[in-house]
């Protein structure tokens, strides 16, 4: 089965390329090049995360210590909520952001 990311900063390990009912396959693109729904406006070159709906949005820096699961380099800018943009898929790369 598949599961949706439904967890801001939640762990992304592809992106769904289909719209599968119930019961039926997913196709799940783990790398390469990749259209996303953006959750938010970011520019070409941001580094992208998980919104709790799953929509890719700007990697910002959070708390120190935080771990940030970045899935993807934005290719194309995303101008608002609800764009699709493409972008590479880097697996699941962690940016830890502590302050010392």
């Amino acid at each position: 089965g598949v599961d949706l990311n439904a967890t801001l900063n939640g762990p992304v390990l592809g992106v769904l390329t289909n719209d599968p009912v119930a019961g039926k396959g997913a196709a799940v693109q783990v790398a390469g090049v990749a259209r996303v729904v953006a959750g938010a406006a970011f520019v070409a070159g941001d580094l992208l995360k998980s919104d709790a709906a799953g929509k890719a949005i700007k990697q910002t820096g959070e708390a120190a210590g935080t771990l940030v699961h970045c899935f993807a380099v934005a290719l194309e800018a995303a101008g608002a909520d609800l764009n699709e943009v493409e972008v590479l898929l880097i697996g699941r790369t962690v940016v830890n952001n502590a302050v010392s």
